[in-house]
């Protein structure tokens, strides 16, 4: 058997705590109701050890334009495919064409925070 433990100078227990963290999140997917702990403890858990072994040899500001060429242009591109294909089916009007972002503030603040409390 392989030691994997010492790959590419990855540390084993860092990568099973993370890989613990992403069964626990993947689980929290399918339950009707997901248990409070997931958010609070294997979310951050997870977050903290990427960002432990995270190696980045860029600037900060090289880093920022790269992630925002890969993730925010994209991003802007879909929407507007969005909000064309909306005004298409439903019409073109303001209430119309901007009503993604409401969708994202009543899916975030109406549907996600009440499971909290």
């Amino acid at each position: 058997m392989k030691d994997f433990s010492m790959l590419k100078g990855r540390l084993a227990y860092i990568d099973i705590a993370k890989c613990l963290c992403l069964i626990a999140i993947i689980r929290m997917h399918f339950l009707p109701r997901p248990v409070w702990t997931t958010y609070f403890v294997f979310v951050p858990v997870f977050f903290v050890l990427s960002g432990y072994t995270y190696k980045n040899n860029k600037s900060f500001s090289e880093l920022v334009a790269g992630k925002f060429k890969r993730l925010i242009i994209p991003y802007l591109l879909f929407n507007i495919v969005l909000v064309l294909i909306n005004g298409i089916v439903y019409g073109f009007s303001p209430l119309n064409s901007f009503g993604f972002l409401y969708s994202r503030y009543t899916l975030y603040v109406k549907k996600v925070l009440p499971q909290f409390f």
